[in-house]
């Protein structure tokens, strides 16, 4: 089966990350990157990267993550038979798109699959050597989470898992399924402009009876934007995070949307 990879890659003043996040991709046979800039205040540091295998898609306007990727899907060439969306803060390893298309030979069936995320200190330049996310787990009231996150690597076992649902830092799938699940030719919903849309599209998948798979193999970098401490977290980006929340239990008609619409009041109100 002849493999050609779409890397679909958002940015939005990246600067500090993306010229790292580019460089094992740059002119890889059957590998092309479509970055798509959501308006960058400056965007003298995409000019550079503009080459190869590497175009640059301007916006107008911030679109937010979904609606941009959604954009990046609709630039993508032909010939494509899996597309990586790809967060700009993540970083891979030179081998890691040879050991992708190893497993993607291998006809391995699967809904979206990703690798660990570990950990990565962009001010230090270093791995901070804990995981970021072994995928997305689920509470039994409902509380999406990232497994692992905050954990040192070397106390956890390696081994490929089956997990609810992949970071959106980082997901591959097939360009079959991304077909098949579009809507209005809209592969992830543009009614969340940023948070949750990872967890909505994981929740679409798994609905068609396919499985989420973490890949050993297949671990990178990333260096997570969100601040683990809520109190220096502004809270419009609270208040977004939480309305995306209600508005996807309510989308699939899960229970917890009851407890969605008091987390919402309580962080409009408290926080």
């Amino acid at each position: 089966m002849k493999i050609f990879i779409s890397i679909i890659i958002v940015t939005y003043n990246s600067e500090r990350f993306l010229a790292k996040c580019l460089k094992p991709l740059r002119g890889v046979p059957d590998v092309e990157v479509i970055v798509v800039d959501n308006n960058s205040t400056d965007k003298k540091y995409l000019e550079s990267e503009d080459n190869d295998n590497i175009r640059i898609l301007y916006l107008k306007d911030n679109l937010g993550f979904g609606r941009a990727n959604n954009l990046g899907l609709n630039e993508k060439s032909t010939c494509a038979t899996h597309i990586v969306f790809l967060n700009h803060d993540v970083f891979l390893r030179d081998e890691w798109l040879y050991v992708l298309k190893q497993k993607l030979m291998s006809d391995v069936n699967f809904g979206i699959l990703s690798g660990p995320l570990l950990g990565y200190d962009i001010e230090q330049l270093r791995a901070t050597g804990k995981y970021d996310s072994l995928g997305l787990g689920k509470t039994v009231y409902g509380k999406w989470f990232d497994i692992g996150q905050g954990e040192t690597i070397e106390n956890r076992v390696k081994k490929d898992i089956k997990v609810a649902g992949v970071c959106g830092a980082l997901m591959v799938m097939k360009m079959s399924l991304v077909d098949d699940l579009k809507n209005d030719d809209e592969l992830f919903d543009s009614n969340y402009f940023m948070y949750k849309e990872d967890i909505d599209l994981s929740i679409r998948v798994t609905n068609l009876g396919l499985d989420h798979l973490i890949e050993d193999k297949l671990w990178a970098y990333h260096c997570r934007g969100w601040n683990k401490d809520r109190k220096t977290v502004d809270k419009k980006w609270k208040i977004m995070s939480a309305k995306n929340e209600l508005y996807m239990n309510y989308k699939f008609k899960n229970i917890t949307v009851f407890y969605s619409l008091i987390k919402l009041i309580y962080v409009f109100s408290f926080e």
